[in-house]
């Protein structure tokens, strides 16, 4: 069986004078994939992430959310309690619901938040759930 490219089937690579060839580790690393869209994956994982709407509560719930509010400044700094508040997010619509429990430090009323004795704030207008702790 004889071939078109019989002459140069079995020859071997060519080489340049001159230069030396390049080790193999190198030679791999110009196959190596690279980023053609650099920043495309840390998009595609943004979009991948998900929020929460922030949902409006209903008289009845802000009426008990107002009635355990009154009773945990009633009681004053040092009551503990559990609040659930929304922060909404920086680069996308919706947010997420946090919940810190600690106990109370203060009421900030010009910064509409309360503080708590870890340094934690929970802003009152985000807020969604108070519960206290015995």
């Amino acid at each position: 069986m004889s071939g078109r490219y019989d002459d140069i089937l079995w020859r071997g690579r060519p080489r340049l004078s001159g230069h030396a060839p390049l080790p193999p580790a190198s030679r791999a690393a110009q196959f190596a994939p690279f980023a053609a869209l650099s920043g495309y994956e840390d998009v595609v994982e943004e979009t991948r992430r998900g929020t929460q709407a922030r949902v409006t509560l209903g008289e009845d719930a802000e009426e008990a959310l107002q009635r355990a509010l009154c009773w945990l400044l009633r009681d004053g700094p040092g009551r503990r309690f559990s609040a659930t508040y929304f922060v909404p997010d920086t680069r996308k619509r919706g947010g997420a619901y946090v919940t810190v429990r600690g106990a109370l430090r203060r009421l900030d009323e010009r910064g509409r938040a309360l503080l708590l004795e870890d340094g934690a704030r929970v802003p009152l207008d985000a807020l969604r759930a108070l519960t206290l702790l015995p």
